[in-house]
Order: C-alpha cells, then sequence, then structure tokens
C-alpha cells in the first residue's frame, strides 16, 4: 500500500519537477506489528496554486521514490480530485492499482442487502433487482453473489454478448435465469432496488419509483449526483463505511475520521461483516438500522 497525502498530460518543466519533494510519513503496521505499507507526503512549494498535472506529476515522483517489489496499490488521500483518465495514466506509469472501494463494496453489498433486509421486516430475496452493468469481472462476481441469494435480477448493459455469455455461466452453475435489456428506461420504474457499476450510465431518473433504493457503486458516482440534485425522493447509498481499528496501527494517520470510506478499507482485503459500520447517503452517515426506520420507512410502502 503507498498512501499518497497530497494527489494530484501536459509537459511539466525540469526545473519545476525538481522542487516536489515526497518524503516518508510513517509505516503502516497491522496489529501484529507487520508493515502493510508505506504513508508517503509530496510537499511542494505553493502547492495550492499548482494544476492538476503538477500535482499527478508529484505523485509519480512519490511512487517512484518509494515503490519496491512488494508495493501492489496506491491509496490516495482523496479520490475526488482525478477523473478516470487521470487513474488509468498513473497505473500505467507506476503498474501498481489505485483503490477505488469498488471491490470492496461489490464484497460486501450482499451482505448489507441481508441486514437491511431484517431491519426492514422485509424478504428483500422477493424482489427484483437491477444491476446496471460495467462488464467486468465485478460485475459478474456481484451476479454471481446475488443469484445464491436472490430470485430476481435483471441486467442492463451495452455489451449484449458479454451479458449473455454470463447469464449462461449464471444459469449453468446456480439454476438461475437472468433477465437482459438494452432499454433501460423502460424498466425502470419495475424495480425497488438498482445497483449500479457503471461510469457513464444515462437514465431517466424521472422514471425512478419514489420508493427506489439506489446502490452507485460507481467511481465518481455521477448517477448519484444526478439523482440527489434532481430527485431527492430517491435514496441514493454512495458508500460504506468501515472500522479498521484490530487491522491498522496508525489508524489516526490513515484517516482522522473514527471510520474509513471502501476505497481505504480494499487495502486491507477483508470481507469480515463485522468491521462493516455505515452507509454515506448524500454526504450523511447512516447505521443500516437508522437507514431503515429513519430514512426508508419514513416514505411510503415499498
Amino acid at each position: 500500500m503507498e498512501h499518497i497525502r497530497k494527489g494530484i498530460f501536459k509537459y511539466i518543466p525540469m526545473k519545476w519537477i525538481r522542487k516536489i519533494r515526497p518524503k516518508m510519513i510513517t509505516d503502516f503496521t497491522n496489529n501484529k506489528k507487520e508493515t502493510i505499507g508505506k504513508g508517503i507526503g509530496i510537499f511542494i512549494p505553493n502547492s495550492n496554486k499548482l494544476s492538476k498535472e503538477e500535482l499527478i506529476e508529484g505523485i509519480l515522483k512519490g511512487v517512484e521514490k518509494f515503490k519496491s517489489s512488494k508495493s501492489r496499490n496506491i491509496v490516495l488521500y482523496n479520490l475526488d480530485i482525478l477523473e478516470l483518465k487521470d487513474f488509468q495514466y498513473i497505473e500505467k506509469k507506476t503498474g501498481l492499482r489505485i483503490l477505488n472501494g469498488k471491490q470492496t463494496m461489490v464484497e460486501f453489498l450482499p451482505m448489507v442487502l441481508k441486514e437491511l433486509s431484517t431491519f426492514l421486516e422485509r424478504k428483500l430475496i422477493d424482489e427484483e433487482i437491477l444491476i446496471i452493468s460495467d462488464n467486468s469481472f465485478l460485475t459478474y462476481d456481484l451476479i454471481k453473489d446475488l443469484s445464491n441469494r436472490f430470485k430476481f435480477l435483471t441486467i442492463v448493459g451495452n455489451d449484449g454478448y458479454w451479458i449473455e455469455d454470463i447469464s449462461k455461466k449464471i444459469y449453468d452453475t446456480t439454476g438461475l435465469s437472468i433477465f437482459y435489456t438494452r432499454d433501460i428506461n423502460r424498466i425502470l420504474k419495475n424495480y425497488s432496488i438498482i445497483i449500479n457499476l457503471n461510469e457513464d450510465v444515462l437514465i431517466d431518473i424521472y422514471k425512478l419509483k419514489s420508493t427506489t433504493i439506489v446502490f452507485d457503486l460507481s467511481i465518481k458516482k455521477l448517477l448519484a449526483r444526478r439523482i440527489n440534485s434532481s430527485n431527492k425522493n430517491i435514496l441514493v447509498i454512495e458508500d460504506f463505511l468501515f472500522s479498521c481499528e484490530e487491522l491498522l496501527l496508525e489508524r489516526k494517520i490513515f484517516d482522522l475520521g473514527k471510520e474509513v470510506p471502501s476505497y481505504k478499507y480494499e487495502v486491507f482485503q477483508d470481507n469480515n461483516i463485522e468491521n462493516f459500520r455505515k452507509v454515506v447517503v448524500n454526504i450523511e452517515e447512516y447505521t443500516l438500522r437508522d437507514l431503515a426506520y429513519k430514512k426508508i420507512k419514513k416514505r411510503s410502502n415499498i
């Protein structure tokens, strides 16, 4: 794990590059006092005036200086400062993966739905779930896991051949038939639970039921932003929060809050539901119990 405290392609003059001073802040260790990563600070004069390109160069220089043969991932201080193309650029240059939390949310989502079902006193297993695919292995993993727990799954995506292939694989392994369509707006009103993995999804949000629960697992949360600004009746869960007290000794340096977001928790590769704490809904944080009683049950019957 490489933790870049200040992160975030044009030509950058060598004179400016020499001003970058990446420094070690700390080693990150687990409760066995084993080193699991490095905390790196990028110190630059007048950093508030830097362009995004210059900040990206700072990340690259920091990783280059402290990268080792054991390095696998980069954990940025804040994901919001970068675009998807920036992630891809940095990953290509460094050979490391920038953790974004998507895999963590996919792994925990079935367990979250199960616990939420308990608080709602409602059998979510009988609900129809719409999955907006990003045509990745994460979509397949999510569908495979959900297919063992839920009866009705629908997939929407722009690659029909890919979806037909995974639908066949799911049927062969679980016996569950998955419905597939490309006309997403026509079917939106049929679903109370929607899971989005796509970064560029365009849907008519006014066709969503007012009681819909949306899980936006995308990195940039563009769907969540559109819904929150245009249709506040829709509940959008944007992230999961976790405790890492038992997993990391330098928690205060890693994150000043009591819980860490999914992209930071992802570095531990731990899927212990005991560490799950809250969900994020339009910046606000809720336990699943509070979400059920203070948000969902206050709406009309679903």
